[in-house]
């Protein structure tokens, strides 16, 4: 990914943040010469080795994670929040004219090897971790332990876990670092107001430009 040097965010916590926030992304892996993109959403263990580690399943009849490159490193695509940025948005181009539309979003891209874990007890606590921070802040959380033992045991005989070390964090924060601090809250002051999915998102991410 091209990354000019305003946009880079290389703040492991940061990118961290962003991942766990949209856990939703995209595997990508070599399967015979080719790549094969696959979506599902991923634990991340920041404590687990110097940038995390990442942990997901598929289902076993996949079969990509039979084929894959087991050599060659993965990517792990996590899109953050984005949206469209009009020209009028900006102060100084009001007055100039020379403006076009832009979009701001964040993303990070995360690489490693691949492992297949196969084992039940690693499957369990996988799905486990997996609903407990989309759960924490509900009234009455859910946890694995209430669906019965036998019929939790036997979803995952029909699912493979995977696993992956991160090797590199490639993170890009495109929220109008390159414009004034005028415009920049002109931009984020529209995308408050707008009614689409991820603009007070970004607007927020505007705001945190420079802190």
């Amino acid at each position: 990914m091209y990354v000019q040097k305003i946009f880079e965010e290389t703040r492991t916590d940061v990118l961290h943040a962003l991942m766990s926030d949209y856990p939703m992304a995209s595997l990508v892996v070599q399967v015979d010469g080719c790549l094969e993109a696959n979506n599902v959403p991923f634990e991340i263990d920041s404590s687990a080795g110097p940038l995390g580690t990442l942990r997901c399943h598929v289902a076993r009849a996949s079969g990509f994670w039979r084929t894959h490159s087991p050599d060659v490193e993965a990517m792990v695509i996590f899109q953050g929040p984005n949206a469209y940025v009009s020209p009028r948005w900006y102060v100084n181009g009001q007055k100039s004219g020379k403006v076009l539309p832009g979009w701001n979003y964040a993303v990070v891209h995360a690489y490693g090897r691949l492992r297949v874990m196969e084992d039940e007890q690693w499957l369990m606590t996988h799905l486990a971790n997996l609903a407990l921070p989309n759960e924490a802040a509900r009234e009455k959380p859910w946890h694995l332990d209430e669906a019965p033992v036998d019929f939790v045991r036997a979803a995952a005989s029909h699912i493979i876990g995977l696993e992956m070390s991160i090797t590199k964090l490639v993170g890009k924060w495109h929220v109008s670092q390159h414009r004034t601090p005028a415009d920049r809250e002109s931009v984020a002051a529209a995308l408050t107001q707008e009614n689409k999915p991820g603009a007070a998102a970004v607007a927020r991410l505007i705001a945190q430009v420079g802190k």
